[in-house]
């Protein structure tokens, strides 16, 4: 996540108008927040390494806290009732489309803010 976010701030941004470069800021300082409090879901429903919205404990994942911080508590709920397994990859529409164009995010900046999931998951090695 440090380094996502570090990638993300050294990016050109110029192009976007001045209420997306403001808004891009917040939630790439939501990222920092988010890393560095380290605290980050586990997903113990699935066998295979999954991404979960918000887990069991209402732990959210980094795109999951950067949508709650940013005021719409509403979508973060509804994300986590409806699809929380959600791929941004796979989402093409919607409110969540809606929610990053306005973030000041690209859709593939917005992909790049979660963990790499590779490999099995074994949770003794937790």
């Amino acid at each position: 996540m440090k380094r996502t976010e570090r990638d993300l701030r050294e990016r050109d941004a110029s192009h976007l108008p001045e209420e997306l470069r403001e808004e891009r800021e917040k939630r790439l300082d939501d990222l920092r927040e988010y890393w560095q409090n380290g605290e980050f879901p586990l997903n113990v429903d699935r066998e295979e390494r999954t991404p979960i919205f918000k887990n069991d404990r209402d732990v959210p994942r980094a795109m999951a806290y950067l949508v709650e911080q940013s005021g719409h508590e509403d979508l973060f709920e509804h994300i986590a009732e409806t699809d929380n397994y959600v791929d941004i990859d796979d989402v093409e529409e919607g409110p969540l489309v809606e929610w990053i164009e306005g973030s000041g995010l690209t859709k593939e900046e917005a992909a790049l803010v979660r963990p790499t999931y590779c490999g099995p998951y074994w949770p003794d090695y937790l």
